[in-house]
C-alpha cells in the first residue's frame, strides 16, 4: 500500500500531470478493486480528465483511510488545474462537489481544509472560486463547521461581484447560506441573508415574486415574532412582501409598523394559525406589538397615565409597569414611573413609525442645519482674509 509521504512528497519534486496521476492510480488501485487497470488504461490513452474522474469516484473508498486521505486530496485539489485548460471549469466543479457530497460522513474537517486549498489557489476574479465557496457553504453546514465560514460572509457581496456572478447564481448562494445558518439554529444571520436574497427581486414581474412567496411569508414572520429588533423598515422596501398584501401576515406587519394594536388583533383574527403555520409564536409577536404601541405612544407625549397605557395595549392597569419595564429593556425608550400618580414621563422614545410628514420635517432639519453650516463657514472665510490681510 503507499503511504502519505509519496503525495507529501510529490508536492516538492515535479513530476507531469501523468506521473502524479499514475501514483494516485497505484495508490487508490491499492484500496480498490479494478482502479489499477481502468486507470492505467486511460493514462495509456492520456485521458487525463478520465484519469481524474475515476480517482474522484473513490472518495468514499479513500475516507475509510485517515491516514492518507489528505494527502491525496491535496494532490487532486493541484491536478484540477493541471488536467488541462479545457477541462479546469469541470473538474473543479465536480471536484469541488465530491467533497461537500451528503454520502461522505466523515473527514469533514480535512475535505474543508481541501476545499480551502482549492479556493486559494484560483485566480481572485475566478468564477471557479464562486463554484468552489458554494460547495464549502455546503460541507460547512453538513458536517457542523459553520463557524468556519461566519467571519467570512461580510464579504460575500463584494466577492460576487469580483467573481461576474450572475442574479441567478447570487440568489443560489444567498440561498444555500441561509438554508445553512438556519439549520445551525443561527436565525438571526439566517434572516439578514434572507433578505438579501428577497432584495434581489426587487423589480420583477409577478411570476417571479410568486415564486419566492413562502419565503417572504418566512421573512416576515421572523420579523414579527423572533427579531430582538424592532427596525422593520427594510422589509417594506422589498417587492417580494409587497406582494403579500391582502393577506393576514401582512396585516400584521401594517399593524405592527403603524403601531395599531387592535388592527393586528384584527389580522389575527382572520388567521389565527398564521404564526403557528410557519413556526413562530404568535404570542411572541403579540408583545411585540404592545411594546411598539407603548414606544409610539412614547415618541409623541412627555408623559402618561397607566390608565392611557392599559388601554391602548389592553392589559390590567394593574399589569402595566412590568411592560413599562420591557419597553425600556429593549432601548425603546428612556422613562422614569411615578408610582404614586401613577404615570410615566418620558425622556426619551424611539419613533415607531415614519410618515410621509416625518420626512419633510426631517429633510426641512437637514436644509436649516445646511444653512447654518454654510453660513459659519462663510464668517470663518472672511475671519481668514482679514487674518491673512492684516
Amino acid at each position: 500500500r503507499g503511504s502519505l509521504i509519496l503525495f507529501t512528497m510529490s508536492a516538492f519534486i515535479p513530476l507531469s500531470v501523468k506521473e502524479q496521476l499514475a501514483e494516485l492510480v497505484a495508490f487508490l488501485g491499492s484500496l480498490s478493486e479494478g482502479v489499477s487497470a481502468k486507470g492505467s488504461a486511460l493514462l495509456d490513452s492520456d485521458d487525463f480528465a478520465g484519469a481524474f474522474r475515476l480517482l474522484v469516484a473513490q472518495l468514499p473508498v479513500l475516507f475509510k483511510h485517515e491516514k492518507s486521505a489528505e494527502g491525496v486530496l491535496n494532490s487532486l485539489a493541484r491536478l484540477t488545474q493541471q488536467v488541462g485548460a479545457d477541462n479546469v471549469d469541470s473538474l473543479v466543479s465536480e471536484y469541488a462537489q465530491a467533497l461537500a457530497s451528503k454520502d461522505s460522513t466523515t473527514h469533514g474537517d480535512v475535505r474543508m481544509r481541501s476545499l480551502a486549498n482549492l479556493f486559494n489557489s484560483l485566480d481572485a476574479a475566478s468564477h471557479n472560486r464562486y463554484v468552489v465557496y458554494t460547495q464549502i457553504v455546503h460541507l460547512a453546514a453538513i458536517s457542523g463547521q459553520m463557524a468556519l465560514i461566519l467571519p467570512q460572509l461580510d464579504q460575500l457581496d463584494r466577492w460576487l461581484g469580483v467573481w461576474s456572478a450572475s442574479l441567478a447564481e447570487q440568489r443560489t448562494l444567498y440561498r444555500a447560506v441561509h438554508e445553512a445558518l438556519k439549520a445551525a439554529n443561527l436565525a438571526a444571520p439566517a434572516q439578514q441573508y434572507l433578505i438579501k436574497l428577497l432584495r434581489t427581486y426587487n423589480g420583477c414581474p409577478a411570476a417571479d415574486l410568486q415564486s419566492v412567496e413562502a419565503d417572504s411569508l418566512a421573512a416576515l414572520a421572523y420579523a414579527l415574532a423572533a427579531r430582538t429588533d424592532f427596525n422593520l423598515f427594510v422589509l417594506a422596501k422589498l417587492d417580494a412582501i409587497a406582494q403579500l398584501k391582502g393577506k393576514p401576515l401582512y396585516a400584521a406587519f401594517e399593524a405592527f409598523v403603524s403601531a395599531d394594536y387592535t388592527a393586528y388583533l384584527a389580522a389575527v383574527k382572520q388567521d389565527p394559525k398564521m404564526f403557528e403555520s410557519l413556526g413562530f409564536s404568535e404570542s411572541a409577536a403579540n408583545r411585540r406589538v404592545r411594546l411598539m404601541v407603548l414606544a409610539n405612544m412614547c415618541s409623541q407625549q412627555s408623559e402618561l397615565s397607566f390608565a392611557d397605557i392599559a388601554k391602548a395595549i389592553e392589559v390590567d392597569e394593574a399589569d402595566v409597569e412590568p411592560w413599562i419595564i420591557d419597553v425600556v429593556r429593549a432601548d425603546l425608550v428612556e422613562a422614569k414611573v411615578d408610582e404614586l400618580e401613577k404615570k410615566v414621563i418620558i425622556v426619551r422614545a424611539t419613533q415607531s413609525k415614519f410618515t410621509g410628514q416625518d420626512w419633510e420635517s426631517l429633510k426641512t432639519t437637514l436644509l436649516d442645519w445646511q444653512t447654518n453650516i454654510a453660513s459659519v463657514q462663510q464668517t470663518l472665510d472672511q475671519v481668514k482674509l482679514r487674518v491673512s490681510q492684516s
